[in-house]
């Protein structure tokens, strides 16, 4: 309905028309006073009066126009809709909106899933005061993660690529999810009720006793004979089984590092070696070496004989402590014994000289009397670093272990890898805190003879090439046909029964190949949300990392098929997930930096080793999973690489006479000369590729394009 403005004239109104009337009078007066002729009197007056009626009129239409624009009418049909106007920026959380978010679900999380286990009655870990979970260290660990630069870059990673924040956090719950399970099958509802527990274990309740699931492994090859005890922590008696410490598979997680400082994180890249040169098959490195061993004779004790009845002579057992030099770690292989007098195994078992570690000797302050006091004999071991493996369970060598006696264990190993000496215990610590690590079998060789017994007890033995310390060589150091002053025990008080055979390291696994380029190292942000190349690349699961959420392959390595050529490959950074950058080793700098470049006028293909520049067609590369000549084989997706530039394959092969790499690339809709000439065995190896991924995920998560 319009609205109606109704006009009153009123006496204000007749008294204003009154006061201009006498104002155009009295101004036609004053402007025509002096006109003496009429002719010039009315022609005045007329022109005056045309002026006058013209100011009136102007007034008179703004007064209507200020009324008629107030004016509405009835709604009329609608008209159709215009073209839709660019989308505005999305909002985005604050950073404490996203930590406190994060925070309160995955708390949640947790608490939910311990009120679902069986005998927690809906009980609450939540403390309703400070409503924090009871366990600090899970309070830490999420805080930590909630409040990372990680998890701030990935929320604007997911914000691009329209995935909410909500999702983002139901990855991180769900991946909790599988970590509560891990923790509580071995630590029970005493772990979470723990304001202290933590990752270090033992993984007990706080009675003592056992938890109420607890995972088992027995190797094959044990005798029936002899208990197995499995695991990192194992418990107190040697027929009972330990739990495995979950925070083994935790730690390959990429989230959790989210949140730790650089020194609590893996600052080097650990790339495992396992081929018979020594050559790893899934990087583009030469020889390199399999193991790295350096001396050492500082020691922890771990225990002694002191609460044995019938043991002769006297004996304590030293462990060498880990070390990390040159962001190498060096771990022991096995323990040292001291036997002898009880004046010198027990209270003298100190040095007389020198701590030796590797290169380096200093001094420490003698103790004064009593085990543990000091750092151990002057006598040194090994310790080893490289391709070596965690123990999967402990054996039992000896007939006794209880909560003050010592007890002998054998580390069992995983398939393809051996111990080089046995170790001892206190109680319920066979391997706590500091266990030792086992070696490649074929990187060992028996010494050919026999050890001799240093101690018995009736029941069981020890053995060691050296016989007495005091007969081993003047200057202490770790010979190898000594087997490193390591020590081999049995149940088995006769002759040696052939399972207690002593090693030495065969040195080609010790030797260091020349001119050994650098592996790359990870572009700065896949580094910054990822651990990449952890163990063997092939062998990090998908689960484990945060690009298999993302859906992207940050980066890799590839490999040709026909020449066995390889190539890192690195995404190029725009939204496309399919498109890289192909990388070649440039030997002027030491570095993977040289990328491969379409020639615009040839077709041919060139090796830049200028700067790369991510948004040049002519270095972009598209994996293309769907022709004929893709497949799958061994388990790895076979693939062409097509050019964004010319939507060529790229083609490589060998010059014939020099037998060096050519590169090209090729319509293989229609080869053309030379290529028509190849057999299709020959052009389907020349143009095909594998893909090692660098963080786990492969090329199968890649939209196919052609």
């Amino acid at each position: 309905m319009g609205s109606q403005n109704n006009f009153q004239f009123g006496p204000f109104t007749l008294f204003m028309i009154v006061i201009v009337l006498c104002g155009y009078v009295l101004t036609g007066l004053y402007i025509t006073e002096g006109i003496e002729t009429s002719m010039m009197l009315m022609l005045a007056w007329g022109v005056y009066t045309l002026m006058a009626l013209t100011f009136l009129n102007v007034l008179l239409v703004g007064l209507f126009w200020s009324v008629v624009r107030k004016k509405t009418g009835m709604s009329g049909v609608r008209g159709i809709s215009g073209n839709r106007g660019e989308q505005g920026p999305r909002g985005q959380c604050d950073v404490n909106s996203i930590q406190n978010y994060t925070i309160m679900t995955l708390t949640n999380t947790i608490d939910k899933l311990y009120k679902q286990q069986p005998g927690n009655s809906n009980v609450s870990i939540i403390d309703p005061t400070s409503h924090r979970l009871i366990n600090n260290y899970l309070n830490t660990k999420i805080s930590d993660m909630a409040s990372s630069h990680q998890i701030n870059m990935l929320v604007n990673v997911s914000m691009v690529n329209s995935v909410p924040l909500a999702q983002l956090v139901s990855y991180l719950a769900n991946i909790w999810t599988t970590w509560f399970n891990l923790i509580y099958a071995v630590g029970g509802s005493a772990w979470f009720n723990n304001v202290y527990g933590d990752e270090n274990g033992p993984w007990v309740n706080a009675a003592g006793s056992q938890p109420t699931a607890t995972p088992t492994v027995t190797p094959t090859g044990t005798r029936a004979s002899q208990p197995t005890v499995t695991g990192s922590y194992p418990t107190a008696h040697p027929t009972e089984t330990a739990p495995l410490n979950p925070f083994i598979e935790i730690r390959k997680y990429d989230v959790y590092n989210w949140g730790l400082t650089r020194s609590f994180r893996p600052l080097k890249i650990e790339v495992c070696q396992s081929t018979i040169n020594h050559e790893n098959p899934d990087l583009p490195i030469k020889k390199q070496p399999q193991l790295k061993v350096i001396a050492s004779n500082d020691y922890k004790l771990v225990s002694n004989d002191k609460n044995v009845a019938g043991g002769s002579p006297n004996i304590s057992w030293w462990r060498a402590n880990k070390a990390t030099i040159n962001n190498d770690v060096y771990y022991p292989v096995g323990d040292v014994p001291m036997a002898g007098p009880s004046d010198i195994v027990y209270n003298a078992a100190f040095k007389t000289g020198k701590t030796i570690l590797g290169t380096m000797e200093y001094d420490v302050k003698k103790g004064s009397s009593g085990p543990g006091t000091v750092n151990g004999p002057d006598i040194q071991t090994i310790l080893i670093s490289g391709d070596v493996k965690a123990p999967i369970s402990y054996q039992n060598t000896s007939n006794y272990a209880g909560e003050f006696n010592p007890g002998l264990w054998r580390p069992v190993c995983p398939q393809g890898y051996i111990s080089l000496g046995d170790i001892a215990s206190i109680g319920s610590n066979i391997a706590a805190n500091n266990p030792p690590v086992c070696v490649p079998e074929k990187c060992v060789e028996p010494i050919g003879q026999d050890g001799n017994t240093i101690w018995t007890n009736g029941t069981g033995i020890i053995k060691n090439i050296n016989g007495w310390f005091w007969t081993a060589p003047d200057d202490n150091t770790p010979q190898p046909n000594y087997s490193y002053n390591l020590m081999r025990s049995d149940t088995n008080t006769s002759t040696s029964n052939g399972s207690n055979v002593f090693y030495k390291l065969r040195p080609d696994c010790l030797n260091v190949g020349n001119n050994a380029p650098s592996t790359k190292k990870l572009e700065k942000s896949t580094a910054q949300l990822g651990i990449g190349w952890y163990g063997s690349p092939s062998k990090l699961e998908p689960k484990y990392s945060i690009f298999s959420f993302l859906g992207m392959v940050p980066e890799g390595l590839i490999l040709h098929q026909g020449t066995g050529r390889r190539f890192y490959i690195i995404h190029y950074g725009g939204d496309d997930l399919n498109k890289f950058i192909i990388l070649d080793y440039n030997g002027g700098t030491g570095n993977f930096d040289g990328a491969l470049q379409v020639d615009s006028d040839t077709n041919s293909v060139i090796i830049s080793l200028q700067d790369i520049v991510y948004t040049d067609a002519r270095q972009q590369w598209i994996v293309n999973l769907s022709t004929q000549y893709s497949r799958t084989a061994n388990g790895k997706k076979i693939f062409v690489l097509n050019s964004v530039y010319n939507s060529r394959t790229l083609y490589l092969g060998l010059e014939p006479t020099l037998g060096e790499a050519i590169f090209s690339t090729i319509n293989l809709a229609n080869p053309g000369p030379p290529y028509t000439s190849l057999s299709a065995q020959v052009l389907t190896s020349s143009v095909t590729f594998s893909f090692i991924p660098a963080v786990g995920v492969h090329t199968d998560v890649l939209d196919i394009v052609a």
